[in-house]
């Protein structure tokens, strides 16, 4: 939305970053620009694209590895019922309100369990997975945040590093 803004940066700094990173970054950006981040963002960006890095320069995002099975099957089912008609039948459209919920708040190793759960729930769709489910649903600056949060932190960083040196990566290739 603003003019010179770096979606790519953006995404980047914010999908890759503790809450504790994310949380000393915004206090030192109100230190040395006297503005807060948050409404810095929120001006320069929009649609789930804006909720979904203000979700995560919330610093609500869960930090440990625990993994809740159960949680994890209701949330396949919440993300089912995101991109699915009452009668089971797939959408066009996606809830994508659900997806940035869940992909701001939720562990790495929790998403992992969520895939997990997904497929096992809807083996006989055509999307079985949560990355394919992103691919299929989201697009766009949101697609790019979802496909980085659901990368480990290593992995995404060594193929940003490979691609940096080989000189292939760009965001899109996440």
């Amino acid at each position: 939305r603003g003019w010179g803004t770096s979606e790519e940066l953006l995404c980047e700094l914010c999908a890759t970053r503790s809450a504790a990173e994310l949380g000393a970054a915004s206090k030192a950006y109100r230190r040395m620009f006297d503005k807060e981040l948050i409404t810095v963002v929120k001006t320069e960006t929009s649609g789930h694209f804006e909720h979904f890095l203000v979700r995560l320069l919330e610093c609500t995002r869960d930090e440990t590895d625990n993994v809740d099975e159960e949680g994890a099957a209701a949330t396949a089912t919440a993300l089912f019922e995101a991109t699915h008609n009452e009668d089971g039948e797939e959408s066009f459209f996606a809830n994508k309100d659900t997806f940035v919920r869940v992909l701001a708040r939720e562990n790495p190793s929790q998403l992992a369990a969520i895939s997990a759960a997904y497929e096992a729930q809807y083996p006989d769709e055509e999307v079985t997975t949560l990355e394919a489910l992103v691919d299929d649903k989201l697009s766009g600056d949101v697609q790019r945040v979802a496909k980085m949060m659901l990368k480990d932190r290593i992995t995404l960083f060594c193929e940003m590093l490979n691609g940096a040196v080989t000189g292939w990566w760009n965001d899109k290739s996440v």
